[in-house]
């Protein structure tokens, strides 16, 4: 399996292909009950799709404050 460099990411589609291959080795440790590797693949994935995910940051939000 080839690796991807850190700029490859930011390419929907080599992102979404990475997105597979991590998808699959997730599935195949925990068919293997090897569910610590699991979470960790879990992980990369939410990581990798977070990269593609909308800044959803609030911008001028302001809290009121009870005394």
């Amino acid at each position: 399996a080839g690796s991807l460099v850190r700029e490859d990411l930011h390419d929907p589609a080599a992102r979404a292909k990475a997105i597979a291959a991590l998808e699959q080795q997730m599935k195949e440790a925990a068919a293997n009950l090897e569910f610590e590797i699991a979470a960790l693949l879990r992980d990369q994935v939410n990581d990798l799709k977070a990269l593609g995910a909308p800044d959803v940051r609030r911008e001028g939000g302001r809290r009121r404050r009870f005394a």
